[in-house]
């Protein structure tokens, strides 16, 4: 599987759930 592809398929399953946890409100 090509490495990049890995990397983003990461960072759209876990970077999305990471930033609602620990993001402050935006409001």
């Amino acid at each position: 599987m090509n490495k990049n592809f890995s990397v983003h398929l990461y960072s759209i399953q876990y970077i999305p759930q990471y930033k609602l946890y620990h993001a402050p409100p935006l409001n």
